[in-house]
């Protein structure tokens, strides 16, 4: 069964890099939907079942952060996975992070194998 995931980066070209690499690490996919921010991706997330969300932290409009806040604030989207994919150094904000419900966190470049190992870890079923 395919997944359905949520790409959340204001670069076009992340977002295009991320989902290569996805389909690059066999994840069998339904979708792959695709937002600019996070205020984008809570109205998508309102709207379509999402099985992941791979989203940035630094976006205008709304960020990753407050994009992760407000998912957990709402009972119907706080179960729903995200792995935050980002260049941010800052470890107490990563701390803060995955107290808060992300799964996982990958540091931007990354490798397509270390961004395979994050989804295996989240989704469990990457094919080799």
């Amino acid at each position: 069964m395919g997944h359905t995931l949520l790409i959340v980066d204001d670069s076009a070209t992340t977002r295009a890099f991320v989902r290569r690499t996805i389909q690059l690490a066999g994840v069998e996919t339904n979708k792959i939907h695709e937002a600019d921010d996070g205020k984008a991706a809570l109205r998508l997330l309102e709207s379509q079942p999402i099985d992941l969300v791979v989203a940035d932290l630094h976006m205008p409009v709304m960020d990753g952060g407050e994009m992760v806040r407000r998912m957990q604030e709402d009972p119907a989207l706080r179960e729903i996975p995200v792995l935050v994919v980002s260049a941010d150094p800052n470890t107490a904000r990563l701390q803060e992070l995955l107290l808060s419900g992300v799964v996982g966190y990958v540091r931007k470049p990354f490798t397509p194998e270390v961004f395979r190992m994050a989804l295996q870890k989240v989704l469990g079923d990457v094919h080799a």
